[in-house]
């Protein structure tokens, strides 16, 4: 069994993936999520990245890392990838709230 690895002091923005399903009155499907809603690697529609990273230069642009979620019950696994790894966020309570109209 592997660790598991934690990605801690992420800023987070709100970015729509490509190819989101409108499916009306049901809400959106993302990529990664079957007809279920549940899957392995569904793309959410935030980015992470670390305001404290440090840059090689002024120039050099913040680096995003797509937010996934692994869900297949009640409630979801978040998670990021950097660096051919897979780190996953403790808490997004206060980040991920249903988009309510």
């Amino acid at each position: 069994m592997s660790e598991i690895k934690y990605a801690s002091g992420l800023n987070f923005i709100t970015d729509e993936p490509k190819g989101v399903v409108d499916m009306g009155m049901w809400g959106k499907r993302y990529p990664g999520q079957d007809e279920t809603g549940y899957g392995s690697k569904i793309t959410t529609n935030k980015m992470a990245y670390d305001p404290f990273q440090e840059r090689k230069s002024s120039k050099t642009k913040t680096r995003f890392y797509r937010v996934y979620a692994t869900c297949f019950s009640n409630c979801a696994s978040f998670w990021i990838i950097k660096g051919g790894q897979k780190l996953f966020l403790a808490s997004l309570e206060n980040y991920f709230q249903p988009n309510r109209k």
